[in-house]
Protein backbone atom coordinates (compact mmCIF):
# COMPACT_ATOMS: atom_id res chain seq x y z
CA UNK A 1 0.00 0.00 0.00
CA UNK A 2 1.45 3.40 -0.94
CA UNK A 3 2.20 5.66 2.01
CA UNK A 4 -0.56 8.13 1.03
CA UNK A 5 -3.07 5.33 1.42
CA UNK A 6 -1.48 4.45 4.77
CA UNK A 7 -2.12 7.99 6.02
CA UNK A 8 -5.74 7.84 4.79
CA UNK A 9 -6.14 4.50 6.56
CA UNK A 10 -4.94 6.10 9.78
CA UNK A 11 -7.52 8.87 9.41
CA UNK A 12 -10.25 6.32 8.76
CA UNK A 13 -9.13 4.29 11.78
CA UNK A 14 -9.06 7.45 13.93
CA UNK A 15 -12.61 8.26 12.80
CA UNK A 16 -13.79 4.74 13.64
CA UNK A 17 -12.19 4.94 17.09
CA UNK A 18 -13.86 8.30 17.71
CA UNK A 19 -17.22 6.84 16.65
CA UNK A 20 -16.61 3.95 19.08
CA UNK A 21 -15.89 6.48 21.88
CA UNK A 22 -12.28 5.33 22.14
CA UNK A 23 -11.05 8.89 22.32
CA UNK A 24 -7.47 8.42 23.58
CA UNK A 25 -6.81 5.75 20.95
CA UNK A 26 -8.35 7.99 18.30
CA UNK A 27 -6.06 10.87 19.31
CA UNK A 28 -2.99 8.63 19.07
CA UNK A 29 -4.00 7.31 15.64
CA UNK A 30 -4.87 10.73 14.26
CA UNK A 31 -1.66 12.24 15.62
CA UNK A 32 0.28 9.56 13.76
CA UNK A 33 -1.54 10.52 10.55
CA UNK A 34 -0.43 14.14 10.96
CA UNK A 35 3.19 13.02 11.17
CA UNK A 36 3.05 11.29 7.80
CA UNK A 37 4.56 13.52 5.11
CA UNK A 38 2.16 12.04 2.54
CA UNK A 39 -1.03 12.99 4.38
CA UNK A 40 -3.15 14.99 1.94
CA UNK A 41 -4.49 18.44 2.84
CA UNK A 42 -8.05 17.02 2.90
CA UNK A 43 -6.95 14.27 5.31
CA UNK A 44 -5.18 16.84 7.48
CA UNK A 45 -8.37 18.92 7.67
CA UNK A 46 -10.38 15.86 8.68
CA UNK A 47 -7.68 14.87 11.16
CA UNK A 48 -7.67 18.25 12.89
CA UNK A 49 -11.49 18.26 12.97
CA UNK A 50 -11.58 14.84 14.61
CA UNK A 51 -8.79 15.75 17.02
CA UNK A 52 -10.75 18.82 18.09
CA UNK A 53 -13.84 16.68 18.69
CA UNK A 54 -11.84 14.17 20.73
CA UNK A 55 -10.31 16.88 22.89
CA UNK A 56 -13.67 18.60 23.45
CA UNK A 57 -15.24 15.33 24.58
CA UNK A 58 -12.35 14.77 26.98
CA UNK A 59 -12.52 18.34 28.33
CA UNK A 60 -9.02 19.13 27.06
CA UNK A 61 -9.86 22.66 25.95
CA UNK A 62 -6.37 23.97 25.18
CA UNK A 63 -5.52 20.98 22.98
CA UNK A 64 -8.91 21.29 21.29
CA UNK A 65 -8.26 24.94 20.53
CA UNK A 66 -4.84 24.05 19.10
CA UNK A 67 -6.47 21.47 16.80
CA UNK A 68 -9.02 24.05 15.66
CA UNK A 69 -6.21 26.53 14.92
CA UNK A 70 -4.49 23.85 12.83
CA UNK A 71 -7.74 23.30 10.98
CA UNK A 72 -8.20 27.02 10.25
CA UNK A 73 -4.62 27.31 8.97
CA UNK A 74 -5.50 24.74 6.31
CA UNK A 75 -9.08 25.88 5.68
CA UNK A 76 -9.73 29.43 6.97
CA UNK A 77 -13.40 29.33 5.96
CA UNK A 78 -14.17 26.01 7.72
CA UNK A 79 -17.63 25.79 9.23
CA UNK A 80 -19.39 22.87 10.86
CA UNK A 81 -22.22 21.55 8.72
CA UNK A 82 -25.67 22.62 9.96
CA UNK A 83 -26.88 20.27 12.64
CA UNK A 84 -23.44 18.83 13.33
CA UNK A 85 -22.04 19.06 16.81
CA UNK A 86 -18.94 17.46 18.25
Amino acid sequence: MPSGQAASSLVERGRALYDDQQYEESIQTLSAALLRPTTTPADKIETYRLLAYNFVVLGRTEEGEAAVRGLFVLQPDFKLPKGESP
